[in-house]
């Protein structure tokens, strides 16, 4: 029996089971609220973001089309300035407002505002900043947020799409341009050569086609066959020479070397400028209107060329070559004018034309002769898609082209008593390395390394320097900011275990701040050497020959700096040269190229000329840095000073030249390190850098207006820099 009240012992455990049961339920409920609760939340937030992504693409497709219709806006001024110019430069312009003059002088009167000073004055007022497609805004997905994608990389299905966007003018377009040349007075007569020799049939009448259908009319074509046996030459010759006048056609009865024919009808022609074509060219519609503009515009040009593409097989544009303005250490590692090249008449009779000896780089030879007789501003560069050619030469074709080429160069040089070796280069198959021989008495080299108090870095540095430099007559300077902080006092046992070696020095700055540039120039006076290198302690020497290839080039007369090729410790690349203007700024070509990628049309690997080349490995001579002034410590302390002296150094007519054949491993840090002022300093030195140099920043002449600003990897500009039709 039990107790009363007293209840059963399974029914306690029953109870015990349903309070804890309820409490469970309640708890699931509570749960179950707050996930209700919260999917109803993101539902709202989902129907939100789909909303507002609606909005924003169709805010993006209105962009887009304001885009499209500020392109065609952009395109009609600049077409309107080169059309009113013509106007302003035609014969009857000149003559109304020489009348004019005349006039006012005799009635007393004084000249007031023109109609031209008022249409100049309203031009000039009128901007046309590229529109930025590679910044257009990008609207993440609702289902994954990404980064935008990059833009198209360069291949035969991008370019199509480039040509489609800039190349491809309208009937609209080609109507302005030809109006362009009626307002010409004495447009140029070009006169064009095209040797034959069993030319396809196809690749024959491509060719004269493209010659027929050229939009500029003043030429004349002088069609010489080289004793083809195929029927099919002369009949298209024949036909093509009865349906224009302008075409002439001369028949070989025996085989010749080209260089031969070329000269045989070159008293022939009658032309004021002459090109030398070869059968593989296909001409651009506009080539010869390009042309015959910059030499109407310019009177002292003596040579221009062109940017170039080539066919594939289907008779697609491919691998475009957007070219370098004129570029003489590149032109020596590899020949880049070439289709299509247009000479003044006169000045290649008075060079005394082809040389039979080196026929199959016979054109290059030429070239290398008149640019002896013509400053650098009479070779004008057309940044435009001239030519397109169908590269049909054989593997023994090829090879005998560079080894005539390897011969131009080396006679070349020889002429002019440069003591250098010209070889085939290693790493660009149909390029050269060219080696610049150091005198005997190697020239003594002060090398000078800020150590920025870096013990690591700097103990690094001159390790590897000293045990792998193979060059001897070199001092080291190690310059040091005395200050007050800690880094500074753990330098102090390895600077006098350095101190005592023979070629080292060490030579302390003090300043309240710690000015680079100033105390890179302080340096300069107390270095012994004829030739000065700047280093940075982060750098480590990779070839041993480093020394010895930036001083063979930084005491060639013509020369003023000498930069070196830079890698990341993962071995991508870090700087072959500086292009100005990337990003709004300065950007290193082939940023994070592996070591296998030779770049741009060979351009990571080939000895050549930059506007600017990193001051983390720069060469040359104590009184090129003098002369230039030594590095702006006033307003670039601590950034873009090298920059800036590499431009003072080509305002005295000398050249900046970087090579592949220097090589260190860069260790630099990475700009989060960087303190805010220092980012606000580094800032407003790129400012003063874009201010003082707006020329370089308008257009760098080592780089393509049709290749990016907004990368660093040669990409395809989108739009590219310079008018459209």
């Amino acid at each position: 029996m039990f107790r009363e009240n007293e209840m059963p012992v399974n029914d306690v455990k029953v109870t015990a089971n349903d309070r804890i049961l309820q409490r469970q339920q309640q708890k699931y409920d509570a749960l179950a609220d707050q996930y209700k609760q919260e999917r109803e939340r993101l539902a709202a937030t989902l129907a939100a973001l789909q909303a507002e992504q609606e909005k924003s693409q169709l805010l993006q497709h209105q962009i887009a089309e304001k885009n499209k219709q500020l392109q065609q806006l952009i395109t009609w001024i600049e077409s309107l300035k080169i059309d009113i110019h013509s106007i302003f430069n035609s014969f009857t312009w000149k003559s109304g407002s020489l009348l004019t003059q005349v006039l006012l002088k005799v009635l007393f009167k004084k000249a007031g505002t023109t109609a031209k000073d008022h249409i100049e004055d309203t031009l000039a007022t009128i901007t046309a900043p590229p529109i930025d497609i590679d910044n257009k805004p990008v609207l993440p997905s609702i289902q994954s947020v990404q980064t935008s994608p990059a833009l198209p990389a360069m291949g035969t299905a991008d370019y199509a799409t480039w040509i489609a966007n800039y190349d491809s003018p309208t009937t609209a377009q080609l109507t302005r341009l030809e109006k362009r040349i009626e307002a010409w007075e004495n447009p140029p007569l070009i006169s064009l050569i095209i040797i034959t020799d069993n030319t396809p049939e196809q690749a024959l009448q491509d060719i004269l086609e493209s010659v027929s259908q050229q939009l500029y009319p003043h030429w004349e074509l002088c069609i010489i066959d080289n004793a083809s046996t195929a029927p099919h030459v002369k009949i298209l010759l024949e036909e093509y020479a009865a349906k224009d006048i302008r075409i002439t056609c001369h028949y070989q009865t025996e085989q010749t070397t080209q260089s031969s024919i070329y000269n045989s009808v070159l008293n022939s022609v009658t032309g004021q400028f002459i090109s030398f074509m070869t059968e593989e060219y296909v001409l651009a519609p506009t080539a010869l209107f390009w042309v015959a503009e910059a030499l109407h515009n310019n009177s002292d040009i003596s040579l221009c060329y062109g940017d170039e593409d080539k066919l594939d097989q289907t008779g697609q544009r491919c691998e475009p070559y957007f070219k370098p303005d004129w570029n003489p250490d590149l032109f020596l590692s590899s020949p880049f004018i070439r289709h299509l090249v247009v000479y003044n008449t006169a000045l290649v009779k008075k060079v005394g034309s082809f040389r039979a000896e080196y026929d199959g780089a016979q054109d290059n030879d030429l070239i290398l002769r008149i640019i002896d007789t013509i400053s650098p501003s009479q070779i004008h560069h057309i940044p435009r898609v001239l030519c397109h050619w169908l590269d049909t030469a054989t593997p023994e074709q090829k090879n005998h082209h560079t080894v005539m080429n390897q011969k131009v160069i080396q006679d070349y040089l020889n002429h002019h008593n440069k003591m250098a070796t010209v070889t085939e280069s290693s790493l660009v198959s149909g390029a050269f390395q060219i080696q610049y021989a150091v005198p005997t008495s190697a020239p003594l080299v002060s090398l000078l390394i800020h150590s920025h108090n870096d013990l690591v870095s700097l103990k690094n540095c001159i390790q590897h320097l000293v045990e792998k430099t193979t060059y001897n007559n070199y001092e080291i300077l190690i310059l040091v900011h005395r200050s007050e902080e800690p880094d500074t006092t753990t330098l102090t046992p390895l600077l006098e275990t350095l101190a005592t070696e023979d070629k080292i020095r060490i030579i302390y700055h003090t300043c309240a701040t710690n000015n680079t540039a100033d105390i890179y120039n302080k340096a300069v006076e107390q270095a012994q050497g004829d030739i000065i290198g700047f280093l940075s302690a982060d750098t480590e020497v990779i070839n041993s020959e480093w020394l010895t290839e930036m001083v063979s080039h930084a005491i060639r007369p013509e020369v003023g700096l000498v930069g070196a090729r830079l890698w990341y410790p993962n071995d991508t690349l870090h700087h072959a040269g500086i292009v100005i203007g990337i990003n709004k700024s300065i950007g290193y070509g082939h940023q994070r190229f592996k070591r296998d990628n030779i770049g741009y049309q060979g351009r990571a690997a080939l000895v050549q000329n930059y506007s600017a080349v990193s001051g983390a490995c720069m060469v040359m001579q104590k009184a090129c840095f003098i002369a230039a002034g030594g590095f702006n410590s006033e307003h670039l302390k601590s950034n873009v000073y090298d920059v800036d002296l590499c431009l003072k150094i080509q305002q005295l007519n000398l050249r900046v030249v970087w090579t592949p054949y220097a090589e260190f491993y860069h260790h630099t840090k990475h700009l989060e390190q960087d303190s805010v002022e220092q980012k606000m300093q580094s800032e407003e030195e790129k400012n003063y850098l874009r201010t003082h140099w707006k020329q370089f920043f308008k257009h760098d002449p080592a780089y393509n207006p049709n290749l990016s600003l907004n990368a660093e990897d040669f990409s395809y500009a989108w739009p590219p820099r310079v008018p459209l039709y």
